[in-house]
């Protein structure tokens, strides 16, 4: 039987524990030590140090602990090719990028999939688009991929564009969207499809949120990865079904008055599409079908060695403290606790509103 064991390169994974915390004390107190001098230092390490205490007890991304890295054994790697009858699409969005696409696993290991049939790639921005002359066709199979003009709808939509096209462009019944700044094995590819062979009315993925309605200061928007069936998966990697889209497309007109004035246009979206799914499928009060795989076998691409990376999604969810200057930190923050809260208000509202319109 065939199987999607084929190994492909991995990396560490960025994450937020107390080690970031220690770097930034580190070199924060490289700072002062530079610009303040006498028995000022007190007051600010004083200062520091209060402040930094009200991070820890409010953050609940912070743990102590290693990195986490991409471990064989702790996901699903010697998972069977689905029957060749299953077929997906896969939209992926290129706005600033570009060379996640051509340096990364990511194509390779898509194109190569035999259940990947078609790869659309929306080019948002004319200074970053690029051909598929450009790509490694060694290791990329050019012929899945579909090049898209994207750049007029982008600037209506914004991040909407993804399920917008999936809509109109995608092939097969099944689509899988995924983030430019991840990475998967087959396996990963392989679970998602079998998954939906086993009940494609729901959402899978890798990245679970819960919505805490006791979380009032990011208005129930929890952070923190959830696993198991929830209320909502991360386009950073899931399935659904096409026809989802084209409900997402019908159904967005009516939060049009909360992502306007989002940054990105259309931040949210993949709350949006999850929450349309549910009502799609009339999924009731805390009977969530939508699945967050934890074993999935899907993480961030190390971009570390891009010095100008830049994400599209707006993603401030989890605030990566040691890659921030001491003296942007605070504006960092506040950034991070308004991006929660409005993603926090798009669910309570998205979801009342679609709930209204039955």
């Amino acid at each position: 039987m065939r199987s999607s064991s084929k190994s492909f390169r991995h990396r560490t994974t960025s994450c937020l524990d107390g080690n970031d915390l220690l770097k930034l004390m580190k070199r924060t107190a490289l700072e002062i030590k530079r610009f303040v001098s006498g028995d000022r230092k007190r007051l600010v390490l004083a200062l520091l140090c209060s402040w930094l205490v009200l991070l820890v007890t409010r953050h609940p991304s912070i743990r102590f602990s290693p990195k986490a890295i991409f471990k064989e054994s702790s996901y699903r790697t010697n998972v069977p090719f689905p029957p060749d009858s299953f077929q997906v699409s896969v939209v992926l969005m290129n706005h600033n990028r570009p060379y996640l696409f051509k340096e990364t696993s990511l194509l390779p290991v898509l194109t190569s999939h035999p259940s990947v049939s078609q790869i659309i790639i929306l080019h948002s921005n004319a200074a970053t688009a690029f051909t598929s002359e450009e790509l490694n066709k060694e290791e990329i199979n050019v012929s899945k991929i579909k090049h898209v003009d994207a750049i007029a709808m982008n600037a209506e939509i914004g991040l909407a564009i993804r399920f917008h096209f999936c809509a109109t462009d995608a092939l097969t019944d099944w689509v899988i969207i995924m983030d430019d700044d991840m990475e998967l094995r087959p396996a990963a590819i392989s679970t998602m499809v079998r998954s939906m062979m086993d009940d494609p009315h729901r959402i899978v993925g890798h990245y679970g949120r819960r919505y805490d309605s006791s979380l009032a200061d990011r208005h129930g928007y929890d952070t923190r990865n959830a696993f198991g069936k929830v209320e909502v998966v991360l386009t950073k990697a899931m399935i659904l079904e096409k026809k989802i889209c084209e409900q997402f497309v019908e159904q967005m007109d009516i939060v049009q008055d909360l992502v306007v004035d989002s940054r990105p246009t259309w931040n949210g979206e993949d709350i949006f599409v999850n929450l349309v799914a549910n009502h799609y499928y009339n999924v009731h009060g805390r009977n969530f079908q939508n699945l967050a795989i934890e074993d999935l076998p899907v993480w961030d691409a190390d971009t570390s060695k891009f010095p100008e990376d830049h994400s599209i999604s707006g993603n401030l969810d989890r605030l990566r403290i040691s890659e921030v200057g001491f003296s942007d930190v605070l504006k960092a923050r506040v950034q991070a606790d308004a991006h929660r809260y409005y993603r926090g208000k798009l669910w309570f509202t998205a979801k009342q509103r679609l709930a209204a319109s039955e």
